[in-house]
């Protein structure tokens, strides 16, 4: 509940004018994101854009920051845990209306575009300096680089033979791109002149791998890896359901990300999806029932499992836990993760929560899982100076969840309020803005092109 302050017009509207605003929120508990212990009866005050305290309830009536008459506004949230901002890290944003709307409303501030129309999503941030578009903050990795023709068309940089790669990579940069990516049917020659190029720009390179496998992505160059899928850990003829973690072939890759500092993202929801087939994924994972009938009717078509049998559930079921596992033993030995859902082949906004969920039953702390979707993030996309925590000085991306996420990381499910850059943000105003559209949405999809991302790819 938000508790407007009755404070004097003309010095409130002076702040506004000068983006000074203050706002002091109490809630029940504040995790800072920096490895500190949970803070109870927290509080914390914003001015403008910037976080100005962080701590106690108690130490900040004592120091006289808690006095109400000094703020704009008081929020107290009796039952929230106060957190940076979430970070999604591998999805496809559609300027649909709903999608960014779904992604605020679920605590998400920044976004990783992890393959679109690089020109469209660059159009969005302009227009979100404007005041124009609504959503999260975007960083683009640019259009999917792959060798023609490409697994994706609407979305893709096909590379032909005799390509000059190297000026691609300069266009794609020039535009504006924060990083590239490449895509399954990239040579192991493509991707390493892909991240050559790029490291004389200084951008990041990650890879879904595919015809390069992700050993020789790493030693190529690529900064980071897509899926757990994408890890080439089996011997040859096993199926994910033979994998063993302490083989020879894992203990490899895993000190080659350690080697190489890369990072990995290894989105266990879809491969969860993946394994339910998305038709039953519709009815058991949360968030698909918030979708328009036109992308659930594509979804449906994407793993058909028509004709599985109980033997070959049974098979894929078993290949999840030992991906599971595997990313388990990854972060046990200390190979950076970054989170990503994914979207939207699993639910806009809530696969972000799911993925975090999915990587505690693997095995991961609580609190690790949180600093990959925040800290880990910002540091990953090169904005821990300004973002992932809260800590004096740093930009108000804040989101207050309903319960204890240390204790019960469902709690992240359940967003109470949100800040951006200082800014309160109405999440159920929004939520009930992206069910409108949704519900006007076709029921059913009928283009040639894919209903995700944005099409046009390098146009």
């Amino acid at each position: 509940m938000r508790i407007p302050l009755s404070v004097d017009a003309a010095t409130s509207d002076r702040r506004r004018a000068r983006n000074d605003r203050r706002t002091l929120i109490r809630a029940r508990w504040l995790w800072d994101g920096t490895g500190a212990p949970l803070v109870r009866d927290a509080a914390l005050a914003i001015e403008g854009d910037r976080i100005i305290y962080v701590g106690t309830y108690e130490e900040a009536a004592r120091r006289g920051i808690a006095r109400r008459t000094d703020y704009d506004e008081f929020v107290r949230l009796p039952e929230a845990t106060l957190l940076p901002a979430f970070m999604d890290l591998h999805l496809h944003l559609s300027d649909d209306g709903w999608t960014p709307l779904r992604l605020l409303s679920y605590g998400i501030a920044t976004v990783r575009d992890t393959g679109n129309s690089h020109r469209a999503l660059i159009r969005l941030r302009e227009r979100q300096r404007r005041g124009e578009w609504v959503g999260p903050r975007i960083r683009t990795f640019g259009p999917l680089i792959d060798a023609a023709p490409p697994h994706w068309p609407h979305l893709a940089q096909p590379i032909w033979e005799g390509d000059d790669v190297e000026a691609v990579v300069d266009r794609l940069i020039a535009d504006g791109v924060d990083g590239l990516k490449t895509y399954v049917r990239a040579t192991p020659d493509l991707v390493g002149r892909v991240a050559a190029r790029a490291r004389e720009h200084r951008v990041p390179v990650t890879c879904h791998c595919g015809v390069c496998k992700a050993s020789e992505a790493l030693r190529r160059g690529v900064g980071s890896v897509e899926h757990v899928w994408s890890l080439d850990v089996l011997e040859p003829g096993q199926t994910w359901a033979d994998l063993d973690t302490d083989s020879s072939r894992v203990l490899d890759l895993m000190d080659l990300f350690l080697e190489t500092k890369a990072w990995f993202a290894p989105t266990l929801a879809v491969m969860k999806a993946g394994e339910l087939g998305w038709t039953e994924a519709f009815t058991r994972f949360p968030g698909y029932d918030e979708y328009p009938g036109y992308l659930r009717s594509w979804l449906a078509k994407v793993i058909d499992t028509t004709g599985w049998d109980e033997k070959r559930f049974s098979l894929v079921a078993e290949g999840f836990r030992r991906m599971a596992a595997l990313t388990r033993v990854f972060f046990q030995a200390g190979v950076p993760m970054l989170v990503g859902s994914d979207a939207p082949f699993v639910p806009v906004g809530m696969g972000l929560h799911y993925e975090l969920e999915l990587l505690v039953e693997a095995g991961l702390p609580n609190d690790a899982v949180l600093a990959m979707a925040t800290r880990q993030g910002a540091r990953y996309l090169g904005l821990d100076e300004k973002l992932g925590t809260l800590e004096r000085g740093k930009l108000a991306d804040i989101v207050a969840v309903h319960g204890d996420p240390l204790a019960d990381i469902r709690a992240t499910r359940k967003v109470d309020a949100l800040w951006i850059e200082g800014r309160s943000v109405d999440v159920e105003a929004l939520r009930a803005k992206a069910d409108r559209i949704v519900a006007r949405a076709p029921s059913t999809h009928s283009s040639r092109i894919p209903p995700f991302g944005i099409p046009g790819g390098a146009s």
